[in-house]
């Protein structure tokens, strides 16, 4: 399985970031995001998956998705430099379950390969 490195570029109210570092993810092939779009039962827009938002399954199974194929966290905080350095740590904190959700959707959307 091919893994890429995702820098999260999730941004607060005053649109700055709130985490640097990144996430060493394991990269899924098309057909295994299509199969696994189906079973959560999510819409696909260019470039992206939205929620359908009355299904509170749909959000677990992004989690979970999330949680499955991330390899590894290396992410500090910027408002506070609190260290976040396995999935757990994204679980218990606001910000980094709002970080789960993006890396779900970046999860199914797909990447673009690029040099590293």
């Amino acid at each position: 399985m091919r893994q890429i490195t995702y820098i999260p570029q999730l941004c607060n109210e005053a649109g700055e970031l709130i985490f640097q570092g990144k996430i060493i993810l394991n990269a899924l092939k098309y057909a295994e995001r299509m199969n696994l779009i189906k079973d959560v039962n999510f819409k696909v827009k260019e470039n992206s998956v939205e929620l359908n938002t009355d299904q509170i399954d749909s959000i677990v199974k992004i989690i979970e998705v999330a949680e499955k194929h991330v390899v590894s966290v290396d992410l500090i905080r910027l408002s506070d430099q609190v260290e976040f350095k396995c999935f757990d740590d994204l679980s218990y904190d606001k910000d980094g379950s709002l970080l789960i959700n993006e890396l779900g959707n970046v999860i199914l959307s797909g990447v673009k390969l690029g040099k590293q």
